[in-house]
């Protein structure tokens, strides 16, 4: 036993409840004292059963072990607390798709997954192969018709000799009255053109929502503001007022529970620093009394 372990192990006879419990279960577990490595991190989970990094660990030492049951309800008690943070995959998925491969496909799988339970994975994979023939057949119908037209386009050059005039390669009324001509899929083209029903990018509402969604409120805040400006319907002036409102509120809400965090986590701090010198104190008066003796 190596005099670091001795030393937690005197924290913890003074302190119970004192988080070294962690480093000593590792050192432990490092110096092939499994069992006693298990003890430790049961014991400490009592006390502090949302360390999760601890429970990690203990799931670590039990799978290492066999032990699959006690492995299995330890599980459980983690998975139910990602399910309740759908978000957390779909964030890890973005931040693993930034370094490429499949990773983050496999992280946005699992968000998904959590984020509608009875979507089925059967059901996941048609979607996809769904969406990929029919991008597949249009990325195909505009290939065709290009070549076609480059092949007419040809034979009349070539029976001619000439090129007669720029209307028989594009008329230019055709390309204005269908616009789907410069985008491979129909969703490309609602990003840049207007609807007809309403004044403004159809996109735009949608991606004030995704910004406010991933917690970029501010600049969800800055989109409904220009789309308020220009909105001449009366309702949708009402529509964009009212979500904007709901959106300050929200940031108003986001710092005031930031400020009290940080506040309250200074206490903290003052207060769990002050806990382990008078624990840091009383072992050294211990340690000193059993020289002594």
């Amino acid at each position: 036993m190596t005099p670091k372990i001795e030393w937690f192990q005197e924290i913890l006879e003074q302190e119970p409840s004192s988080r070294v419990f962690f480093p000593l279960a590792k050192l432990l577990f490092e110096s092939g004292d499994v069992t006693k490595a298990l003890e430790t991190l049961r014991h400490g989970l009592e006390h502090h059963p949302d360390f999760l990094e601890a429970r990690l660990f203990l799931i670590h030492l039990l799978y290492s072990i066999g032990d699959m049951e006690g492995c299995s309800s330890e599980s459980i008690l983690i998975a139910n607390l990602f399910n309740q943070y759908p978000d957390f995959w779909a964030a890890w998925g973005q931040s693993g798709a930034q370094v490429g491969g499949d990773f983050g496909l496999y992280m946005g799988l699992i968000s998904a997954l959590v984020l509608y339970p009875d979507l089925t994975l059967k059901e996941f994979l048609s979607y996809g192969l769904k969406g990929l023939s029919e991008r597949k057949s249009t990325e195909f119908s505009h290939y065709s018709n290009t070549k076609q037209s480059f092949a007419s386009l040809q034979t009349s050059s070539q029976s001619s000799g000439i090129v007669q005039s720029s209307n028989d390669i594009v008329d230019i009324e055709e390309v204005g009255d269908s616009e789907e001509l410069f985008f491979d899929r129909p969703e490309d083209m609602a990003v840049v053109s207007k609807s007809k029903d309403d004044s403004f990018p159809v996109c735009t509402r949608s991606m004030a929502e995704v910004l406010a969604e991933q917690g970029d409120i501010v600049s969800a805040i800055k989109i409904y503001q220009e789309l308020e400006s220009q909105a001449t319907n009366h309702e949708e002036i009402v529509s964009l007022h009212a979500r904007k409102v709901e959106l300050s509120e929200m940031l108003a809400q986001a710092r005031n529970a930031s400020s009290f965090s940080s506040s309250t986590t200074n206490s903290y701090n003052i207060n769990h620093q002050a806990e382990v010198i008078a624990m840091l104190e009383a072992l050294v008066t211990r340690l000193e009394k059993r020289a002594k003796g």
